[in-house]
């Protein structure tokens, strides 16, 4: 694979071992995160090699369980520090990273606070969830305790009793 070169789709399916609907998503969910891929006259993708990186680690993270494309693709574009866009000329070139404007990093910004706060409503879910379970522990535990106790003073109530012998029993 060249850097410089570009691959069809029929080309990447293959080295992935997908097929053209599961790619097609992959790339529409990068797409809405603002990362672009060359396209043809035909509107077809075209990917560089950097670019199929990017869909075998996408399509890794979102084999994994629990995991959503959505999340897959934010948790990538997020710890691989991609920048999620190439702005491209007329002639379908990319244009350098340099060259990309202000308003696609705020956008990238944009995507990172929304992520931010997902994780943060999931950290407080679960912190809710914790304290729940950690209620309910504690109820059984004092529960439990206090059945131990019940039962201790039961049987010392009985090894205090005088022991009746067995004359007695048969006689009453």
């Amino acid at each position: 694979m060249n850097n410089t070169n570009f691959h069809s789709e029929k080309e990447v399916t293959k080295l992935l071992k997908i097929d053209d609907i599961a790619l097609n998503m992959l790339c529409l969910e990068l797409e809405k995160r603002d990362y672009t891929f060359l396209k043809d006259e035909r509107n077809q993708f075209r990917f560089y090699d950097k670019d199929i990186v990017l869909l075998r680690r996408f399509f890794t993270l979102a084999k994994e369980v629990g995991m959503t494309l959505q999340t897959a693709a934010d948790r990538l574009l997020l710890t691989n520090e991609v920048v999620p866009t190439e702005k491209q000329d007329e002639n379908n070139e990319s244009a350098p990273y340099h060259k990309l404007d202000i308003q696609v990093f705020l956008k990238h910004i944009q995507h990172i606070q929304k992520f931010n706060q997902a994780l943060l409503q999931q950290m407080d879910e679960q912190q809710k969830l914790l304290r729940e379970q950690q209620s309910y522990i504690e109820n059984a535990l004092r529960k439990i305790q206090q059945e131990s106790i019940d039962l201790e003073t039961i049987i010392t109530k009985e090894e205090k009793k005088p022991k009746k012998g067995f004359w007695y029993h048969f006689f009453s």
